[in-house]
């Protein structure tokens, strides 16, 4: 959970470097929220505008998610 709060830190910050373990963990809590949220869309049992709250989070997460993607690169010695 650490390294998925520091990706979120360094939220547009592409120079760098992101460790393996950092850039796993991080990629595992985002697939795993999205797709409780596209499974609770299916399933019709989420109060909420299901479909918004996932384009939202989905929406929040792209930045730092291709920052991180991005520091990953540099770590592996590979332009990002």
């Amino acid at each position: 959970m650490h390294q998925f709060l520091k990706a979120l830190r360094d939220y547009a910050r592409f120079a760098g470097k992101a460790r393996r373990r950092g850039f796993w963990i991080s990629t595992l809590i985002n697939t795993v929220t999205t797709s409780l949220l596209r499974v609770g869309e299916q399933a019709g049992e989420v109060r909420l505008p299901a479909p918004a709250i996932g384009a939202f989070y989905i929406g929040v997460m792209l930045i730092p998610a291709m920052a991180l993607g991005a520091r990953r690169l540099h770590h592996a010695r590979r332009p990002g």
